[in-house]
């Protein structure tokens, strides 16, 4: 029996799972449980990052299915899209599955030679293509209407951008090459992602970083770092450099 010409059939199951069948006077509906990757995917769709990955760690395999790492890497890419920089790395540097390589569209002035060699990768198709640091910067400050001192803060947002990247390639590269690392998760195109990150920690001045760079083990090869660094006025981080490949001082 029912309430109000209602009946309720529960613990019904099928091969993937259980569902409910409710039946009325006029129709019969089956009500089935939603997997948790779709909320996720719709929780996505709103912005909404923090619940999905909430939902993520109470869900399938208590956080550690195989969608998991899909998700907070797409949840990555999307908080760079909205410029929340340090939240996006946070969750991509957690993504063993996302290479450093795969931002190098946000700096083509640096990284072109190796754009076409960067790795495609599976997503859930929610994120947008990154575009140039500039670009990406002005589209969100158009979005959000540009006000005075609009330059300025364009120029700052740059640079904590650039500061961020630069974090996350030195934690990434120091973890993928460190004995943590695991096969199948090394570093993809290694004297790329040393190259931009070199060029990003001259923008930033970061003298100390970069001639612990040329110091420890890297993949700085080649007469454009040679030039880079003399162009620079780096000539002790080039030094530095030579004496850790073996190379005479010129």
């Amino acid at each position: 029996g029912g309430v109000g010409g209602v009946e309720l059939v529960a613990g019904l199951e099928d091969a993937g799972g259980c569902f409910a069948v409710i039946c009325t006077p006029s129709a019969v509906a089956l009500v089935a449980p939603v997997p948790f990757k779709d909320q996720c995917l719709e929780l996505l769709r709103g912005r909404r990052y923090a619940e999905a990955l909430n939902l993520a760690d109470l869900g399938d395999a208590g956080g550690r299915a195989a969608w998991h790492q899909e998700l907070r890497a797409e949840v990555g890419f999307l908080q760079l899209a909205d410029l929340r920089f340090a939240d996006a790395l946070a969750n991509l540097l957690s993504c063993p599955a996302v290479q450093p390589c795969e931002l190098f569209p946000l700096f083509p002035e640096y990284t072109s030679k190796w754009l076409p060699l960067v790795p495609k990768t599976e997503n859930w198709g929610l994120r947008p293509p990154l575009v140039d640091l500039s670009s990406l910067v002005r589209g969100a400050g158009a979005g959000a209407g540009a006000g005075a001192g609009g330059d300025a803060a364009e120029v700052a947002r740059e640079r904590e951008a650039k500061q961020f990247v630069a974090n996350y390639l030195h934690s990434s590269r120091q973890l993928r090459r460190g004995a943590r690392s695991t096969p199948g998760e090394g570093l993809a195109l290694p004297d790329g992602v040393d190259w931009l990150l070199l060029r990003l920690l001259d923008d930033l001045g970061d003298s100390g970083l970069i001639e612990r760079l040329c110091t420890g083990p890297n993949d700085l090869e080649g007469g454009d770092v040679v030039a880079a660094l003399e162009r620079a006025g780096r000539l002790h981080a080039l030094a530095l450099l030579h004496r850790a490949k073996g190379r005479p001082l010129e």
